[in-house]
């Protein structure tokens, strides 16, 4: 998968073949499986007297097929992650596809090796292919009329080169629209989960501050804390209190019955009244001291 060669052990082979099921095929290790009909590994199969690893490419174009009978066609190389080495051995690993080689480059497994043999060779691994997969017909070697061109074949890989470099440049400039939108999410979120930080802390602080007026009416505490009432709201009744208590203003009871005071000041007193009754805070005290907010 990064590029370095290494061997790959029958313990390996034997045990985690498996894995290359559904891997990508490409040509030449590049990004291009999307220009091979997003051909797939499928059929696998490990022979343990040839010691080697028999699958399918399904879907191959026929540009590919073309490909892999001309005079470019270098082998196949597999794909993998080592996840157990010893030394430059695979011992254990994940299989994650495979590629055509073609001229200039060379497979680290050359066909003499038996890997990645043309049925249309007449070699003893050819034969063997052709007796595992008879459905896999190639009509034999190309005719002349039929055998594309060098030139042919040269547009073809510079056509994948060019297409790839494109799906390239598409792929970096996507990475950079989503590592732009990531960073303002992660932003939004940060300066949204600061805010609610703070107004936790602000609410508590009020609470607290309400709670040391109110000792012996943790009742008409907790029914006031039910309306969920705001952060403003409660350090303007603390305030209101505070006021009260060093004046001692409101001493015989209030009720409910005052009419100082607007809209707001009415809304907030109706909000907590059994608090402010309880504490002998009138609406005009609550006006005079509370210090509501906006």
């Amino acid at each position: 998968m990064f590029g370095d060669e290494a061997i790959l052990t029958e313990e390996f082979l034997s045990k985690d073949f498996r894995t290359w099921e559904g891997g990508l095929v490409s040509i030449n290790h590049e990004n291009n499986n999307h220009l091979l009909n997003k051909a797939r590994i499928s059929d696998l199969e490990y022979d343990p007297e040839t010691k080697l690893v028999w699958a399918t490419f399904n879907d191959l174009p026929q540009k590919t097929l073309d490909l892999i009978n001309s005079d470019f066609y270098e082998g196949v190389s597999q794909e993998c992650v080592p996840l157990e080495m010893e030394g430059r051995k695979i011992k254990k690993g994940y299989g994650t596809g495979a590629t055509l080689v073609s001229y200039p480059y060379k497979p680290a497994a050359t066909p003499e090796m038996g890997v990645g043999v043309r049925p249309s060779t007449g070699s003893m691994m050819a034969a063997t292919l052709a007796s595992k997969y008879p459905q896999y017909k190639t009509g034999g070697e190309k005719t002349p009329e039929n055998e594309p061109t060098i030139d042919e074949l040269k547009s073809t890989i510079e056509t994948l080169k060019s297409e790839n470099a494109k799906l390239r440049e598409d792929l970096i400039a996507k990475d950079k629209t989503i590592e732009s939108t990531v960073e303002k999410a992660v932003k939004i979120a940060l300066e949204s989960h600061d805010k609610r930080q703070k107004e936790a802390s602000e609410y508590n602080e009020a609470v607290k501050e309400l709670s040391s007026f109110m000792k012996g009416k943790e009742k008409e505490l907790d029914e006031f804390l039910s309306e969920k009432p705001s952060a403003g709201i409660i350090r303007a009744t603390a305030a209101a209190m505070k006021a009260t208590v060093a004046s001692h203003i409101g001493t015989g009871g209030g009720g409910g019955g005052g009419s100082g005071g607007g809209g707001k000041v009415k809304s907030t007193y109706e909000a907590g009244k059994d608090v402010y009754t309880a504490a002998g805070i009138t609406p005009e005290d609550l006006e005079k001291y509370g210090g509501l907010e906006e």
